[in-house]
């Protein structure tokens, strides 16, 4: 069905008409035992230049009625820039406005089960895009009754749009018979199971994959209806008992929104329950567990901390730094939420929950630390130094970038590497941070601080809420503690310091974009990294060669999966294959997104200064 809107209920009573328009259907649904609700389905304007006209509509609705609301529908809107994949980045101010309209209306969107994406067009080609544009929201009074409530993104196949499922008590939707499941069922399930695995993959192999494998479902469907029909029976839902309220409202929303039911194992299938909560305490007890240091990097780095320097940060701590750090702490700051609803137990992100002592003393040490960090710090390192800017980093990028795009002459090509490090943070060993640190030349006292900071931790797990089991890591640096950015780009300094010495023996060379301008070899900041080089074979085997002493030393992992590399326009295709092998990595165009910024604006001036504006306030 298209052009126009349709709501459909079975009994009379169940639900009666408060209005429509083109874009919106309203009514009152009266379910057993529940209090009444307000339901409206919604379709927002496609049109870019009447998304306003979306907006107001939603506020107009939400004067309505203060019955408890939930809208629910193809909105043609995203809330965030992570709910698009494809080409041109979607524009911020249409983000904004959207966001800005749920807030007024007081709706909260109620998440999501499935793939990350409910509509996309052109599969497999260069124009292929995929965007969250069907989505259910809803008050804070609704999800107070439907506090178990899950939205499922069910695979639609004769649609570019997928179907938004709303379980208003996250029981099964239906109990297939024996004889559907030996005639449909168990190969109907294993085939949506296979499509929803390959959705979020864009190689070619998978592209062809999806399509085979959603043809053959298509036509199993069809077999499956007429066996319905022929069997002319109805399978009712009976619903369940009604679930005890929460006394906060917000919590009860919290609660729902960052509730897990599902996630991925290894082997890219779905677990839930205990299956669940073992792959959880797997994960994290494996990637806590020290795998010891093979290489020793130490003497290779240059003492740089004074003895001026040491003598200052082992004065005694004074009420005046205590009370700077104290006042310094957001009262109620907590890491944003991931914009990604996740999917495997890497995509979870462990947070410390330091006591206010620890963070007190944490912050202090951390600002005496930050006083030298600019005398010890590599320059190519521009992450959490004083006065160095996050920006300096994407306006030499973008220089690199364009000048691997525009040269087209010379024998010798040139290679850019964009690293993926793999839970950089957790995987950092204490005996390499400590070793780090003397070989700066840091006293064995601050150092002996430091390391009682660092290996004082101990995890309680907790899924849903439900502890699973305790941890005590022998490696890692903890997310949230105000040692840990300071820790993190001292050890990285490590890797800084294997490329210099390699540039300096002539292994490697770095770009240089202009004549008479300085050799770039690397860009740090925190764990985004770029490395640049000559495209040649001998060259790729020392960074490689930089890359695996590096790992091999701190614990760090570098996923050559997510990582990319970049060539100038004139190298060759032999050498771009040769080098491309020595990675093991695809090969990319552009950066794609280098600290939060497209690598490739155009020359619209203004997007680039808006961009550079909102990538500076969120860092």
């Amino acid at each position: 069905m298209s052009g126009g809107l349709a709501m459909f209920w079975r009994d009379t009573n169940l639900a009666s008409l408060i209005g429509y328009s083109n874009n919106h259907i309203d009514v009152i649904v009266s379910l057993p035992d529940k209090p009444q609700w307000r339901l409206t389905g919604f379709y927002g304007y496609p049109e870019r230049s009447r998304r306003h006209q979306s907006w107001d509509l939603l506020r107009t609705l939400s004067s309505v009625s203060n019955l408890p609301w939930m809208v629910v529908g193809d909105f043609n809107d995203i809330a965030c820039h992570s709910e698009k994949r494809g080409l041109h980045l979607h524009p911020g101010s249409l983000i904004e406005g959207f966001t800005a309209a749920l807030h007024e209306c007081h709706l909260n969107d109620l998440g999501m089960v499935g793939p990350r994406f409910t509509w996309e067009r052109g599969r497999g080609t260069d124009t292929w895009v995929e965007e969250r544009l069907d989505r259910a929201v809803a008050s804070l009074t609704w999800t107070d009754i439907f506090e178990e409530v899950e939205v499922r993104n069910v695979l639609a196949l004769t649609s570019n749009h997928c179907a938004i499922f709303l379980d208003l008590e996250a029981i099964p939707l239906w109990k297939w018979g024996g004889e559907y499941f030996r005639r449909f069922g168990d190969r109907v399930n294993f085939l949506r199971r296979r499509l929803e695995f390959l959705r979020d993959y864009r190689s070619p192999v998978a592209v062809n994959e999806y399509k085979m494998i959603e043809s053959e479902l298509c036509a199993l469907l069809l077999q499956e209806e007429i066996f319905w029909r022929q069997r002319s029976k109805q399978l009712w839902l009976k619903h369940g008992d009604l679930n005890t309220k929460i006394f906060h409202q917000s919590a009860s929303a919290r609660r729902r929104h960052n509730r897990l039911t599902r996630l991925r194992n290894s082997a890219g299938v779905w677990v839930e329950g205990q299956s669940m909560a073992g792959e959880v305490l797997h994960y994290f007890q494996d990637i806590f567990s020290s795998s010891g240091t093979s290489v020793n990097l130490f003497n290779r780095v240059q003492t740089r901390v004074t003895e001026a320097m040491n003598t200052k940060l082992l004065q005694p701590f004074t009420m005046e730094e205590i009370k700077t750090a104290l006042f310094a702490m957001a009262p109620e700051k907590a890491p944003g939420p991931d914009e990604k609803a996740p999917e495997r137990v890497t995509d979870l992100r462990p947070i410390a929950l330091c006591n206010v002592a620890y963070k007190v003393m944490a912050k202090v040490i951390a600002n005496r630390m930050k006083d030298v960090l600019d005398y010890i710090i590599s320059p190519s390192q521009s992450a959490f130094v004083p006065d160095r800017l996050l920006t300096d980093n994407i306006i030499v990028a973008g220089e690199v970038g364009h000048y691997l795009r525009v040269k087209k002459n010379g024998a010798v090509g040139w290679a850019a590497l964009k690293l993926d490090m793999a839970k950089s943070y957790d995987r950092m060993e204490w005996q390499f941070l400590e070793g780090m640190m003397l070989a700066l030349g840091f006293a064995q006292e601050w150092v002996n601080l430091i390391m009682l900071c660092v290996s004082s931790v101990r995890y309680s797990l907790l899924v849903n809420g439900e502890p699973i089991g305790m941890i005590n890591p022998t490696r890692g640096i903890r997310q949230g503690d105000p040692l840990s950015p300071y820790l993190f780009i001292i050890c990285a300094d490590g890797l800084s310091v294997l490329l210099q010495k390699a540039e300096a023996r002539g292994d490697i060379h770095g770009v240089k974009v202009a004549r008479g301008a300085p050799s770039v070899s690397h860009l740090f900041f925190a764990d985004d990294s770029l490395l640049f080089f000559k495209a040649c074979h001998h060259e790729a085997q020392t960074i490689k060669q930089c890359l695996a002493e590096y790992s091999s030393a701190s614990g760090q992992l570098v996923n050559f999966d997510k990582s990319s590399i970049i060539f100038s326009s004139n190298t060759s295709t032999e050498m771009r294959e040769l080098v491309e092998s020595n990675f093991g990595v695809r090969v990319t165009n552009d950066f794609g997104r280098y600290l939060g910024l497209p690598s490739v604006m155009g020359n619209n001036k203004t997007t680039i200064c808006w961009q550079m504006e909102l990538a500076a306030a969120t860092n």
